[in-house]
């Protein structure tokens, strides 16, 4: 049996353009936009900047998932739980500093598994000879 939060299978690079923000779920406003590193149906890793320490692991949080590239897609908001949020640089705390979190899906809908299927199978950077 595979841990909880241990990757079961690789995950695909992602694409330009593929981004996600966390949503804060009372005002349903953004509070970080970042770039998906790489990205798979159960979850995904996220860059993004913030003056904050980051979150908690085992936390949950919300997330809008979108690709700006070509073509502009929507993925929509999906629940999520915090593998783990690390900084990637160690600047003053009032500064910006970017940091990387790994997030695994929670409690999807069936419209939402599709949703997310589409957008792997449309932003992931895949090698070639590999099924979509």
């Amino acid at each position: 049996m595979i841990e909880p939060g241990k990757k079961k299978k690789k995950r695909f690079a992602a694409k330009d353009g593929a981004v996600a923000a966390f949503v804060k779920p009372k005002n349903c406003h953004y509070t970080n936009l970042g770039q998906i590193v790489e990205m798979d149906v159960d979850g995904l890793s996220l860059k993004y900047l913030s003056r904050e320490e980051g979150h908690l692991k085992g936390e949950s949080v919300m997330l809008d998932i979108f690709g700006i590239g070509r073509p502009l897609l929507g993925a929509g908001k999906v629940e999520c739980r915090v593998v783990n949020d690390i900084p990637l640089t160690d600047h003053y705390s009032s500064s910006l500093n970017i940091r990387l979190c790994t997030l695994e899906f929670q409690s999807l809908s069936r419209e939402q598994e599709y949703s997310i299927g589409h957008f792997v199978d449309v932003y992931a950077l895949r090698e070639k000879g590999q099924a979509h």
